[in-house]
């Protein structure tokens, strides 16, 4: 509870420092200026973004039915937003799916390097996109670039066989239980997984659209405030904003995407009242994704009190 409410007064002070330091009335009519349909469509790009990601996890999860992962995808979606820290949601997917899978630790394992793979195509995308940015500061594009060296590298450690002898079985000589059997059998799953490279190359291709589906998002924000940037500026925009607020400092990321945009934009040239009007579009956006979770949540949770209900009534004879 406290992590909680520390991190709630982290996205407040960050949000109000930001606001505290911009007119709100630039913010006004900076958001006047967004077109409906240009909205409409970013909402429903955003939406159709947790549809490719449900794809990205059913190329590594084939037993599985995509309307399933659809489902999952947008419930850890809501928890991701609701709760603190980005990676709530993987939690959370990662349980619903391991509670389904007859394999202890498969889904689970899958659920990481799903993440892991979505992570590796940000990195690809943006490294491919700073070297056509010529306004973006030469560290910008060495970070890309380790990123797309290093997160391979790291695999290939993980998927070792010495990996697995030296360090994961020796960690586990000692350990007995529920908690040691399963760390065990996540590691062999995760093991398992690395040496499919066929299925994450094909996991690949949706983690690309993913993002450029995300880029387009910010592309179409940014010609309705008069923010022109190429496609490889805004990719790094996104890119930056986006490893932010994989920080587990706030809820929902929020203080992190506005500072993130503010930062980024002003390297461009661009006022910070605009990158803020853009981050709370993107917010609204994603917003509008987690409430499709959080709907499709309560439809289930009702479900199952009315059947539970039903099956107490049988069982009393009323």
């Amino acid at each position: 509870m406290k992590k909680l409410l520390l991190k709630i007064i982290v996205s407040c002070a960050l949000l109000a420092l930001l606001l505290w330091r911009v007119p709100l009335g630039e913010i006004g009519v900076h958001m006047r200026s967004f077109h409906a349909i240009t909205l409409v469509v970013v909402v429903s790009l955003s939406l159709a973004c947790w549809g490719i990601a449900a794809i990205r996890q059913w190329c590594l999860l084939p037993e599985f039915r995509y309307r399933d992962l659809l489902y999952v995808t947008f419930v850890a979606k809501f928890y991701a937003t609701v709760l603190p820290g980005q990676i709530a949601g993987d939690v959370v997917k990662a349980y619903r799916l391991g509670q389904q899978s007859p394999r202890a630790g498969h889904a689970e394992a899958a659920t990481l390097l799903d993440r892991g793979l979505g992570l590796f195509a940000l990195f690809v995308v943006s490294a491919i996109a700073s070297l056509y940015s010529t306004r973006l500061p030469m560290p910008f594009r060495l970070f890309f670039i380790c990123g797309v060296i290093g997160i391979p590298i790291g695999g290939a450690i993980v998927a070792s066989s010495l990996f697995r002898g030296v360090m994961v079985e020796r960690l586990l000589a000692r350990r007995r239980g529920r908690i040691g059997a399963f760390v065990r059998e996540f590691s062999l799953a995760l093991h398992d997984h690395l040496h499919r490279p066929g299925m994450l190359l094909v996991a690949m291709l949706p983690a690309i659209l993913f993002h450029a589906s995300c880029i387009a998002m910010q592309v179409l924000l940014g010609d309705d405030l008069g923010i022109k940037l190429g496609w490889a500026d805004w990719t790094v925009v996104y890119a930056g904003v986006s490893l932010v607020m994989l920080l587990p400092v706030s809820v929902a990321g929020l203080g992190l995407r506005e500072g993130g945009y503010v930062g980024l934009l002003a390297l461009f040239g661009y006022k910070a009242s605009a990158a803020l009007s853009l981050s709370f579009v993107i917010l609204g956006a994603a917003l509008v994704a987690a409430l499709v979770g959080g709907g499709l949540e309560l439809v289930t949770i009702t479900s199952r009190v009315r059947a539970s209900s039903a099956a107490t009534r049988r069982s009393t004879g009323r």
